[in-house]
């Protein structure tokens, strides 16, 4: 089974496998999914200030980056990508020490060190590269193993982020986000997901917000479709990792109302 790079209505922490893990569905259910026929704002015509100017600064839901993937589903050989071997061509600075464990849900390793600011997974279906910096480019060294494997098949490639914001922000949303309907006797009502898709040149924008007892969780998954194209595709897809996150904050203010904060010392997607 092939896993892509889809969000699914559930919570972040039972969806994903650790803080930087990309949230998964079977790709088959993608190719099923109607997203309906929803344009994206464009760039020139619609932004996140033009929102403030619109509802005011202070209605807007402020939404904090948490992290950040680039996953590329596909074939790969696990003993090719490897650190000395993303060293060799340049990914990664040489002589970088790493720290390697095992999966122990499905064959493959992932490897993170102190000098680098993102992790890799890597296993035969799919190379994830997660950060927790706003000024990382997952995209790019995900472009570099592509472009160095040009004959690898692709299946798909997603460009991920999650957000967070406190609960009392749900007072924020649009109106019809904000109440919890009745829930049966005997049931406790743990969650409620709101789930837009857009398309635009060959990209899907699935934009999921989670509410939650404990906050908002939003989770944008920007995903490619690669299957019979050529290894370019891929390679543009994730060169796109920066600038797709800033076209889906665009998409989040038209859908949510909200906007998205950075730390003092993180610097916004170029």
């Amino acid at each position: 089974m092939i896993e892509s790079v889809l969000p699914c209505v559930q919570s972040r922490d039972d969806a994903q496998g650790g803080p930087s893990s990309a949230v998964r569905v079977d790709a088959n259910a993608y190719l099923d999914y109607n997203y309906g026929n929803q344009e994206i704002p464009g760039r020139n015509s619609f932004s996140v200030l033009d929102l403030r100017e619109t509802v005011g600064e202070g209605q807007l839901v402020a939404f904090r980056f948490k992290n950040a993937t680039c996953v590329v589903a596909g074939t790969f050989n696990m003993y090719i990508v490897q650190p000395a071997w993303l060293a060799k061509i340049g990914i990664i600075p040489k002589g970088t020490e790493v720290a390697i464990g095992s999966k122990l849900d499905e064959p493959g390793f992932r490897f993170s060190s102190h000098k680098l600011r993102s992790q890799w997974i890597i296993t035969p279906s799919r190379i994830e590269v997660a950060t927790e910096s706003t000024e990382e480019d997952c995209g790019a060294k995900v472009a570099a193993v592509l472009q160095a494997l040009p004959w690898t098949p692709l299946a798909g490639l997603g460009n991920n982020a999650f957000f967070a914001a406190p609960l009392q922000e749900v007072e924020s949303l649009p109106e019809e986000m904000r109440h919890a309907p009745k829930t049966p006797p005997g049931y406790d009502l743990t969650q409620r997901s709101f789930h837009f898709g857009a398309s635009q040149d060959g990209r899907i924008f699935n934009l999921q917000l989670n509410i939650t007892k404990d906050e908002l969780e939003l989770i944008v998954n920007v995903h490619t479709e690669l299957r019979s194209r050529d290894s370019e595709v891929g390679q543009a897809a994730a060169r796109r990792f920066l600038r797709d996150r800033k076209d889906a904050e665009a998409l989040i203010g038209h859908y949510f109302k909200a906007s998205i904060e950075y730390a003092n010392n993180d610097a916004k997607p170029a």
